[in-house]
């Protein structure tokens, strides 16, 4: 927080530190022990052994350079089982690339042919 030139020098100025300054101080204590209880600033200084002992770590990871050998290898693996899972729902999935483009072609014509028949109907 940004703070003014007179509050920053408030005992350099002419009569003192502001009056309000220091009410604002006993207001932010003795919000402090009404919102925390009595021993608020007790609990402060002691902390808790269970939020330190929980407290998240950060894990060592190797160098970038070590690392993309196993991500590489770790990507092409799940891309691998993506494929194997998207051949498996698609139709024709077990077919090669030329016999799913013929069998596209052979619909195609059938639905061309089965329009001309109604048109001349």
């Amino acid at each position: 927080m940004t703070r003014s030139y007179a509050h920053e020098n408030a005992a350099n100025l002419p009569g003192g530190p502001l009056k309000m300054d220091q009410k604002a101080d006993e207001a932010r204590s003795a919000f402090d022990r009404a919102r925390l209880g009595q021993h608020a600033e007790q609990d402060r200084e002691a902390g808790s052994d269970m939020v330190r002992q929980d407290a998240p770590r950060p894990a060592p990871r190797p160098t970038p350079g070590m690392a993309m050998g196993a991500d590489a290898a770790a990507h092409q693996h799940r891309m691998q089982i993506d494929r194997e899972r998207a051949a498996k729902h698609m139709p024709g999935g077990d077919l090669d690339r030329e016999a799913r483009k013929q069998a596209f072609k052979a619909t195609r014509r059938d639905g061309v042919e089965a329009r001309k028949q109604d048109r001349e109907r």
